[in-house]
């Protein structure tokens, strides 16, 4: 079956796509906006796509009410500073409730029933729960339509203990399955991450 994208809307083309190109890892990224309050929301177009410099990408839409510019972009855009998390399996009802609309200043964090706490070394705080978070600062912003494509500089990376070790040659080992990250499928699926594997030694 052939998909030509020419005889497709953006939407119907979103959903293809998002159904296609799958599991995706989500970001669960704090922006404080002017007044300090947090905004916390899901970005499953994301990514890594730099280690000089370390960069992050999460594309951000417009709010669909409105048209208007989500409050993401609105905090990187004047304070430039993020902590973009890993959200775990079992906060799947939490992560989709940050997702709801709601009037700029409101906060997701309040919303969710979510608590944050101090890590030090980060400059924002991160969602209790979490075993992954990058400090973040915006490094440049590209805009392709009505999507800000949001490049983040990792300035430090927050692993939790429990799913940090070493091996013998003393790199870091971060245990996947200890962070059992939330996978974004299509057409409001979720998935774990399940069994997990290397291949055999040449």
């Amino acid at each position: 079956m052939i998909f030509d994208m020419k005889d497709f809307s953006g939407s119907q083309r979103y959903h293809l796509m998002t159904q296609s190109l799958i599991p995706r890892p989500i970001a669960w990224v704090l922006t404080s906006s002017q007044d300090k309050s947090w905004n916390l929301a899901p970005f499953s177009y994301f990514t890594a796509i730099s280690s000089e410099p370390p960069l992050l990408m999460i594309s951000c839409g417009t709010k669909a009410a409105d048209g208007d510019i989500k409050d993401t972009t609105r905090n990187l855009r004047a304070n430039g500073r993020a902590s973009v998390m890993i959200a775990s399996s079992d906060m799947i009802n939490k992560v989709q409730t940050t997702a709801d609309p709601l009037a700029h200043g409101v906060s997701e964090v309040e919303h969710a029933g979510l608590n944050l706490k101090s890590v030090e070394g980060l400059e924002f705080p991160i969602v209790e729960g979490v075993s992954v978070a990058f400090a973040c600062s915006l490094y440049e912003e590209k805009l392709i339509n009505k999507q800000s494509l949001l490049f983040l500089e990792v300035s430090s990376l927050w692993v939790a203990d429990k799913v940090a070790s070493q091996d013998p040659k003393g790199r870091t080992v971060i245990d996947p399955k200890g962070i059992d990250p939330l996978c974004r499928l299509g057409a409001g699926w979720f998935g774990e991450l399940g069994s997990v594997s290397k291949p055999d030694s040449k």
